[in-house]
C-alpha cells in the first residue's frame, strides 16, 4: 500500500510539473498574445522600487547590496 501511494505521488507532482511546460496554442498565435516579449521583440520590464530600514538585523541583504560597488 506504501509503495502504491508513493507511485501515485510521484505520477502526479510529474504531472503537474510537466503541465506547466506547454507551449502556446493555436489560438493564442492567432490572436498574437505575447506573454514575455513587448511589440518590438525586447523584453518586457517593470520599475520596482524597495523600501528598507537602516537596522542590519531587518535589512542584512538590502544593506549589503547598497554597498556593493556596480
Amino acid at each position: 500500500m506504501k509503495k502504491m501511494s508513493l507511485f501515485l505521488a510521484g505520477v502526479m507532482a510529474v504531472t503537474a510539473l510537466l503541465g506547466g511546460c506547454g507551449g502556446k496554442t493555436e489560438e493564442t498565435k492567432a490572436k498574437g498574445e505575447t506573454t514575455a516579449a513587448t511589440a518590438d521583440g525586447g523584453p518586457e520590464t517593470t520599475d520596482v522600487t524597495f523600501y528598507g530600514v537602516n537596522d542590519p538585523q531587518i535589512s542584512a541583504a538590502q544593506i549589503i547590496a547598497d554597498k556593493i560597488p556596480m
